[in-house]
Parts: C-alpha cells; sequence; structure tokens
C-alpha cells in the first residue's frame, strides 16, 4: 500500500464519474484531493467491456448533448476526436405494441409530438388518440402549481393513449421507472417550464430559443408554427445522443490518467494534485462537534481534510452516515432505486436473424417482461466483428413483471431475455456469448415528494461544516448532470464558501 499524505484540501469518497471530474475540477483549480474508491476500478456503472471483435458499454452507451456538461469535458480531456453519434441506421426507436415493434412517430421531443402529420401515420394509436394528442397545442396550461406525475402531466396534456402507449414509457424508461409515481417536476422540469411560459408543450417547443424569456405567442405566431409544423418534410432530426469510438470507458480512463500517482516517499502532496486510493472502504466520517473533519478506512487508518465529500447516489451517502449523522442518513434512505439488469447477446447475423433498421426498441407498460432492448452494433459503429449483431435487454426497474434481477439465476435471466427477444425479433442466430450485469439499486428514481425530499436533506445538511454530496440522484441522474454537479461543487469549495450542500443539477 502506498504511504500517503494524511492532510488534504478535499477528500472526495466514490470514484464514480461524479467523484472523478471532481477532483478533476479541483485540480485545476490548485486545490489538492484524495479520491478514495472502495472497489477495485474507477468509473461506478460506467464501464466498457471487449472480448472476441465485440465491445460495448455495460452501463450507460451515451450522454445527451442538451446539456453541454459532458461533452465540453470530453474535448477538454483531448476527446473531442472520439466523440461519435449513433449510425444513420440506428437513428429509428420502436416500440412494442401487441406483440409487433412499431416505429415510433417521427419528430417527437420528450414524448411531444412536433410534427402532427407524423404523428397521424402511426399504428400505435386510434384515431381518437392520435386526434386528442395533436390537440395538445389548444390545451389550457395547468391552473394550479400542483406536483403531477409524468404519466399524468403527459395524460393532461396529450391524452390517456399518447401518454400510455408512447411519451409516459419514453420517459420513464430514462430511470427505468414507473411513470405514474415519477415526479413531473423533479424528472422532467423543462417540459413544466414550457407550459408555463406557452401555455403548450408544442408552441414552447417550436418556438424560436430567443423568444424563450419573451411574452407568450401571439395567435398570429402560434398559427404560422403549426402551419409550418404541417408542412414540415418527413426528415430525422440531428441525434441528441453522443459516445466514444472505444465507448465510454474512454472518458473515464481519460479522467482517471488525471490522477496523480504518489510515490511512497512524498510527505506532502503538490498544489492541485488529484490523488486516488482503490480497494480502501471508508467505514465512517469522523466529526468534532458540527464540523467533519476527515474520515476512518476500513484498515483503520484515519485522514483528515478541510472538506469531505460524499460522491456517489444518496443511498451510498445514507449508508457511510449511518453511525455519524444518523437523521441526515434517514432522511437520504428516502430517496431509493429499483434493481436492475442487463442482458447482452452477440450472435452471428443470418438471414434468419435480419432485424428492423433502428437503434432498439421499448416495452411498455403490459406489453412483456423486458423495459426495452438495444440493437447496439446498428447504433453504434464499430461495436461487433462482421457478420455478427449484438443486442442488449433491459430487466428489472421499478415497474418488473419478471423475477428479481438480484435473486434470479444468470440462466434464468438469460432464459427470459432471449424469449422475450425472440418473441418481438424474431431468431437471433447462432448465439456466441451471453453475459449478465446486475445493478443492485438501479437508478435513482425521483418518484412524487422527491424535491420535498431533497430540501429536507439540505435543511439537515445546513447544520453540518465541512461536509458536501453530489452525485446523480438529487436532481438529475445523467452524466451531463453528473458533471455539472462536480463542476459547479468544485468551483463552491475554491470559492470557500460555507454552503454545505450540492445537488448534481
Amino acid at each position: 500500500m502506498q504511504a500517503f499524505p494524511r492532510v488534504f484540501d478535499v477528500l472526495i469518497v466514490g470514484g464514480g464519474v461524479s467523484g472523478l471530474a471532481l477532483s478533476y475540477y479541483l485540480k485545476r483549480r490548485g486545490l489538492t484531493s484524495l479520491l478514495i474508491e472502495k472497489g477495485p476500478r474507477f468509473g461506478g456503472n460506467i464501464r466498457t467491456q471487449e472480448h472476441d471483435g465485440f465491445l460495448y458499454d455495460v452501463g450507460p452507451d451515451s450522454f445527451v448533448r442538451s446539456k453541454p456538461e459532458a461533452e465540453a469535458l470530453c474535448r477538454e480531456l483531448g476527446l473531442g476526436k472520439a466523440l461519435i453519434v449513433p449510425s444513420p441506421e440506428g437513428r429509428r426507436v420502436y416500440v412494442a405494441y401487441e406483440g409487433q415493434l412499431h416505429s415510433m412517430p417521427e419528430g417527437l421531443s420528450l414524448g411531444v409530438p412536433t410534427r402532427p402529420l407524423a404523428l397521424l401515420e402511426t399504428k400505435l394509436l386510434s384515431d381518437l388518440g392520435k386526434g386528442r394528442a395533436c390537440l395538445e397545442p389548444f390545451v389550457p396550461p395547468a391552473e394550479e402549481a400542483t406536483e403531477e406525475s409524468i404519466f399524468d402531466f403527459l395524460a393532461r396534456r396529450l391524452g390517456p393513449e399518447m401518454a400510455e402507449r408512447i411519451a409516459a414509457p419514453l420517459l420513464g424508461g430514462v430511470f427505468a421507472g414507473d411513470a405514474r409515481r415519477l415526479s413531473m417536476q423533479a424528472a422532467f422540469p423543462q417540459l413544466i417550464e414550457l407550459e408555463k411560459a406557452h401555455g403548450s408543450l408544442f408552441f414552447g417547443l417550436k418556438a424560436p430559443r430567443s423568444r424563450s424569456s419573451a411574452p407568450p405567442l401571439s395567435l398570429r405566431d402560434r398559427a404560422g408554427l403549426l402551419w409550418r409544423a404541417l408542412r414540415e418534410e418527413a426528415k430525422s432530426p440531428p441525434s441528441p445522443f453522443l459516445s466514444l469510438e472505444r465507448g465510454l470507458g474512454q472518458f473515464i480512463e481519460a479522467l482517471v490518467d488525471e490522477l496523480d500517482v504518489m510515490k511512497k516517499s512524498a510527505t506532502s502532496p503538490g498544489t492541485g494534485s488529484a490523488c486516488a486510493r482503490l480497494g480502501e472502504p471508508v467505514t465512517r466520517l469522523l466529526r468534532s462537534g458540527n464540523r467533519v473533519t476527515g474520515v476512518r478506512l476500513d484498515s483503520g487508518e484515519e485522514l483528515t481534510a478541510e472538506t469531505v465529500v460524499i460522491a456517489g447516489p444518496p443511498w451510498a451517502a445514507a449508508e457511510l452516515l449511518r453511525g455519524t449523522l444518523p437523521g441526515l442518513s434517514e432522511r437520504l434512505s428516502q430517496i431509493h432505486g429499483a434493481p436492475t439488469a442487463t442482458v447482452f447477446f452477440g450472435f452471428d447475423l443470418d438471414f434468419e436473424s435480419r432485424r428492423l433498421t433502428g437503434s432498439g426498441f421499448i416495452v411498455p407498460p403490459g406489453e412483456g417482461e423486458i423495459l426495452a432492448a438495444t440493437w447496439v452494433d446498428q447504433k453504434w459503429a464499430g461495436r461487433a466483428p462482421p457478420g455478427a449483431g449484438l443486442v442488449r435487454a433491459f430487466l428489472g426497474g421499478a415497474r418488473r413483471v419478471g423475477p428479481n434481477p438480484l435473486a434470479a439465476s444468470d440462466d434464468e435471466l438469460i432464459s427470459l431475455a432471449r424469449r422475450e427477444l425472440v418473441r418481438f425479433m424474431g431468431p437471433l442466430g447462432r448465439e456466441r456469448f451471453a453475459r449478465v450485469y446486475r445493478y443492485a439499486h438501479g437508478t435513482p428514481q425521483p418518484e412524487l415528494g422527491h424535491l420535498e425530499r431533497v430540501a429536507a436533506i439540505e435543511e439537515s445538511l445546513s447544520h453540518v461544516r465541512g461536509l458536501h454530496l453530489t452525485g446523480a440522484g438529487y436532481g438529475g441522474v445523467g452524466i451531463p448532470d453528473c458533471v455539472r454537479g462536480a463542476l459547479d461543487l468544485a468551483t463552491l469549495i475554491a470559492d470557500g464558501s460555507s454552503t454545505s450542500f450540492h445537488t448534481s443539477v
């Protein structure tokens, strides 16, 4: 074990993307940090696997470009030329309905139809459901600012059929969650703001960005936007997703390369050093009065710092704080996830295993025992060897109907996933491999009351000095949200703010 100095500006507990990005930004600001990760590797859920010519991301495989923080950090790390968008043949997404896959209507933005004529062509909705969804521009906004679930909000704006079959599964799928329990205000506040500012999601999405703070659109402007939308040609908009040529593991590797390797003879870190230790579980936080002063490792070693940051989901912070700050721990434990699993299949492509062209499909509630599937080799270039296909099935989550991913065996999960894929897609071809990856907590669920729970955490933490929280689950759950949280927190710490709490957005 390397000998590390015991005094740092910042101790970071958790070596996922939030902790790595925070250590990077602190280093750029001249502060010395020590990143402590209990596991054998950095990156958390971000991990890229490669074998027999197949390459795939075990966890997230992309991030959205509409939130620019992750893309900006990739470019800052020298990964600009490695950024890629989905392959042209992987732009289309399908929806499972009555045992068949149907193309998702063109022009959907966060589940909201922006091309009415394209919506009229879908087989996923009845004529009544199509007409109701097309009336969204004329539905008055909510009179009172009351919290709604994702499903209730979308059903009010788009009609229950559009919400149930397309929009809610699409948005709820971001969290592997139940759209009837997830809070719209916490999960997609941008849609709430569009309704407030424009009286309609359609007009809000269609209005020029320069008008975001302008007065509401006039009747003439609205008529013009609707007329142009009716005349729009069927063309695919630019993909909202980005990844890296060699998978998102490249991102983690670039961040890890920024960590300083300290020699055993080192007696003190240099200014702006980002040190790290792997395989070192933190068992508790050290306190002096109302201030957190450091951490104790499983080995019994104690490390001190001006600031301690727990970088990770709320349940990780809850576990660590149980013996030191039980009240705060209890509030953190109220934000939870749901067990999930992904099953990858590599197989030979032949005449029998030809698929629809696209990136995969989602499975609304009641339509199957998996949540979704990704045709990885069609979505991203270079993910499978010539003549082979690569498919990923998603299981579990908050609305699972199959076995518990943590209790079922690999064979049970593989059998279930294979059966469902074949039911929707037909024969897969000769199987080259099948692999299962489990996540005990899955994605943090911003369920109804989430904003109040976060406010309660903030209130509890306001009485503690020297401690910060950041990561997925307080605000957004995506990679850009985590990067932005790390960037903002690094700035806050460098500026010497006394604020004790920071979310990921």
